[in-house]
């Protein structure tokens, strides 16, 4: 019970914080202590981790979420456009603008590549421990604007040996909101990258929705320390 209120709490404590960014709480899809999904505790939408799509093309996706029940992918779709800036934004703020927000640090951004790696997970790992040592690390999805046109967005980081001076290191981060390629189609698929997948809720473990706490409302969840006071001042 107490790990079903996790989310919850995160909430709370955002707001209680002035907190002007959202909060991102990961969550449980199939079994306990899988954190295969995440909320968006703005727009309370669950979006599944990369890993799981990884691979698959729009429509490999979209052949999985016809099946329904039979699927891979119950209670989840395919996110608008609109659904995938919002959460963006909601991750970088004011960073993440109308339209292409690309970006290309000549450094390690852990600030930039962390959130959402830690949220979808990495979609594409390279380690080379060997002298000289590179490290590459990738997390990509694919998704459809209100247009129709296949987009892209995403972090990668690359910790590599400076190219004909390999005693030295060179560090490169990128930020991918609304990236377009011509090579991005539905049946586009690519160990690189995955496919966003958003559920409305009640598909996951820990899911507000089935979380029977929900549905009490939060001043009177507040109340309840008060209300154990009045009820020993009675005893009194």
């Amino acid at each position: 019970m107490f790990k079903k209120l996790l989310p919850c709490a995160f909430v709370l404590s955002g707001l209680m914080a002035g907190h002007a960014h959202a909060e991102f709480v990961k969550m449980d899809w199939k079994t306990e202590g899988d954190s295969l999904a995440v909320i968006d505790t703005d727009t309370n939408l669950e979006w599944m981790s990369l890993t799981q799509t990884d691979g698959m093309s729009i429509a490999d996706v979209q052949a999985e979420l016809a099946l329904g029940a039979d699927g891979k992918f119950e209670g989840w779709r395919l996110p608008t456009g609109a659904e995938v800036e919002a959460m963006m934004q909601n991750m970088y703020g004011s960073r993440i603008v109308e339209g292409n927000s690309n970006a290309h640090w000549n450094s390690k951004q852990t600030g930039i590549y962390s959130p959402f790696a830690s949220a979808f997970g990495w979609t594409y790992t390279y380690k080379k421990t060997s002298y000289p040592a590179k490290y590459e690390y990738r997390s990509y999805a694919l998704y459809t604007d209100e247009s129709g046109e296949i987009m892209m967005s995403g972090v990668r980081y690359l910790n590599a040996p400076k190219p004909t001076q390999s005693q030295y290191r060179v560090y490169d981060t990128w930020l991918y909101e609304d990236h377009a390629s011509d090579s991005y189609t539905e049946d586009f698929g690519s160990g690189y990258y995955g496919v966003f997948l958003v559920s409305d809720g009640g598909f996951t473990i820990d899911s507000p929705d089935k979380n029977s706490t929900s549905d009490v409302p939060v001043p009177l969840i507040a109340a309840f320390p008060l209300l154990g006071l009045m009820a020993l001042r009675r005893r009194k």
